[in-house]
C-alpha cells in the first residue's frame, strides 16, 4: 500500500530559492498527502465515500460532521484545513496569479500535518 506521507516528504524538500514551479508542486503534493490520510482515516471508520471528485468536497465535510458524533473537535479541525488546504492546492494547479511563494508551501506542510495528526 503506497505512504501517502512520502507526497508531504517531498513537499519539505522545497527550499526559498527553488523556483515557482517547485513551490505549486509542493503545495499540491501536500494537499494530497492530508487528503489520502483523511479519506483512509474515514473509511477506516466505516464510512462510505464516493469515489470521483465530489470526494474532495465529501471528506472535509465528513470530517466535521464526524466531529459533532464522536465530539471531537480535532476532527472539525482537519475538516476546515482540509478545506484551507484545497483552495491553496486549487490556486497553486490553476491560477498563474498570483505568485506562489514559499511561506505558501510552509502553510501547506503545516495544514497537511495537523490534518495527519486530527485524523488519528
Amino acid at each position: 500500500m503506497f505512504d501517502w506521507n512520502n507526497f508531504l516528504s517531498f513537499a519539505k524538500i522545497a527550499k526559498p530559492d527553488h523556483p515557482e514551479c517547485f513551490h505549486r508542486t509542493a503545495i499540491s503534493r501536500a494537499y494530497y498527502a492530508a487528503f489520502h490520510n483523511a479519506l483512509d482515516f474515514l473509511i477506516s471508520r466505516g464510512q462510505s465515500l464516493p469515489t470521483d471528485a465530489t470526494c474532495h468536497k465529501v471528506v472535509p465535510d465528513s470530517l466535521k460532521a464526524l466531529a459533532t458524533t464522536d465530539r471531537n473537535s480535532n476532527y472539525f479541525s482537519a475538516g476546515d484545513n482540509l478545506k484551507r488546504l484545497r483552495v491553496k492546492r486549487r490556486i497553486a494547479d490553476y491560477e498563474s496569479a498570483p505568485n506562489v511563494k514559499f511561506n505558501d508551501v510552509q502553510l501547506a506542510i503545516r495544514l497537511a500535518e495537523q490534518i495527519s495528526i486530527d485524523c488519528r
